[in-house]
């Protein structure tokens, strides 16, 4: 079998280049052994245009969310699903330091399309313990529904015999001036868009991960109809009528994959306080995600190797990041256009 390209791993990072690459007309497999608890499978999906503590505007916020609606929507259209809709984000201004900073970063003009004068909890005030605080209103947010995106897009590729389901095996791997084999798949390039797993990859001997472990609750709620986003130290993102998405955690010590007994008893101890409505916890969820020592995703070419690439380094941020830097990455392989400095990862080379 011969293809244009072979891409390792098919979280958001490698579906996206996979979409490129499909737009372009060039031909690749897939290697990806289709695992469930994946930070791509099991992320909220939030693409928010002011975050943090300080509230500061999303990096290239509008040169990304128009890259991610445009490729979202053409995603809805083939596939019949829905997996994008636009969001309100509310976050809780706990005292007046958090207040001065909201209210200088709303009269500013650059903050106007994001920041709304609304301080309603848009039902919230209903399903928490207290709530007799100030919040502020987050607009032009948008929720991506990033496993079902990976889903379609992993049983069209299967259905066209361009996925192999397992994971990558190096010692099967060759790499030659002419090519890539790997098993009896020969393609020209290889893409890896391995997540964190990037951290062990024997072909680049450069460590700009920084993995983090972020774990989640599944929570069913009673008597709730809510569509915004609440962010009070951890997110709630409504999934479905009666049901939650809460978290995550973030941790640095990353020994494996499976849930822990600490982050467990931190969210129930946190979701506890704050609800004043009955809930039951129906799944606790873990992954690692592939974020970066200085926040920036890192793409390029190996150093020697000019048939081996890596698009990788989405964190937390992968359903706004993926779309845009995805084209550009595309963009060098193919054409030779050169990547912004701030994700070539050539930046780890020196």
């Amino acid at each position: 079998m011969t293809y244009d390209y072979i891409i390792v791993g098919q979280g958001i990072a490698g579906t996206m280049v996979g979409l490129q690459l499909e737009e372009r007309k060039k031909s690749f497999i897939v290697i990806d052994p289709c695992l469930s608890s994946t930070s791509s499978q099991i992320a909220a999906g939030i693409v928010n245009p002011v975050t943090g503590r300080r509230f500061v505007k999303s990096w290239m916020y509008e040169d990304l969310i128009r890259h991610a609606t445009e490729i979202y929507r053409q995603i809805e259209d083939a596939s019949g699903l829905s997996v994008l809709r636009e969001v309100d984000i509310i976050r809780t201004l706990m005292d007046h330091r958090t207040q001065n900073d909201w209210d200088r970063k709303r009269v500013r003009a650059d903050f106007e399309p994001f920041i709304s004068d609304d301080k309603h909890l848009k039902g919230y005030d209903k399903v928490l313990k207290d709530s007799d605080y100030t919040v502020g209103v987050v607009k032009g947010g948008y929720k991506v529904e990033i496993a079902a995106v990976i889903n379609y897009l992993r049983e069209k590729w299967m259905g066209e015999r361009r996925f192999l389901k397992e994971a990558l095996d190096f010692s099967n791997l060759t790499i030659c001036e002419d090519g890539v084999q790997y098993q009896d798949i020969h393609a020209q390039s290889i893409i890896f868009c391995e997540g964190y797993r990037f951290r062990d990859n024997p072909l680049f001997q450069v460590a700009p991960l920084q993995p983090s472990k972020g774990e989640l609750l599944i929570v069913r709620v009673h008597d709730h109809n809510l569509t915004s986003l609440f962010k009070r130290k951890y997110f709630y993102v409504p999934v479905s009528e009666h049901r939650i998405w809460y978290g995550a955690s973030n941790g640095w010590e990353v020994e494996d994959e499976l849930p822990t007994t600490l982050a467990f008893d931190k969210l129930k101890s946190a979701l506890t306080h704050q609800l004043g409505v009955p809930f039951y916890i129906e799944d606790h969820q873990a992954a690692i995600r592939p974020t970066v020592i200085d926040r920036r995703p890192f793409m390029g070419t190996h150093r020697t190797k000019p048939n081996v690439h890596v698009f990788n380094g989405l964190g937390t941020k992968g359903a706004s990041l993926a779309p845009y830097w995805s084209g550009r990455f595309v963009d060098f392989i193919l054409d030779g256009k050169p990547l912004h400095e701030d994700v070539d990862i050539r930046r780890f080379y020196k």
